[in-house]
C-alpha cells in the first residue's frame, strides 16, 4: 500500500514557476478608431461604462457633451438618451 502523505509533502514543496497573468484588456475594435461626440438629453446625471475600453463617461445633465472612444461609440449610440453628434 502505498503512502499519500509523501505525496503531499512533494505537492507542498512545489513552486509555481510561471507568473499568473491577467487577461488582457479588450482590444479596440478597429471598427471606428477616432473619438466621437455624444450629447444626453436626459434630466438626470448618467454614468456609462465603454464596454470595450472600460472608460466610465458621465454626463452631468441635459445637454452635456462629451467625447467618447470610438470603439465604445456603437454601443453607446443604443443608451436611451444619448445621441452621437456628427
Amino acid at each position: 500500500m502505498s503512502c499519500c502523505g509523501k505525496l503531499r509533502a512533494a505537492l507542498r514543496q512545489q513552486t509555481i514557476t510561471e507568473p499568473v497573468r491577467q487577461a488582457a484588456p479588450y482590444p479596440s475594435a478597429g471598427f471606428a478608431a477616432r473619438a466621437v461626440e455624444f450629447e444626453y438629453s436626459g434630466l438626470s446625471q448618467l454614468a456609462v461604462t465603454g464596454p470595450l475600453t472600460g472608460v466610465v463617461y458621465r454626463f452631468r445633465g441635459q445637454g452635456a457633451r462629451l467625447l467618447v472612444d470610438g470603439s465604445d461609440a456603437r454601443s453607446l449610440v443604443a443608451v436611451p438618451g444619448l445621441k452621437a453628434i456628427r
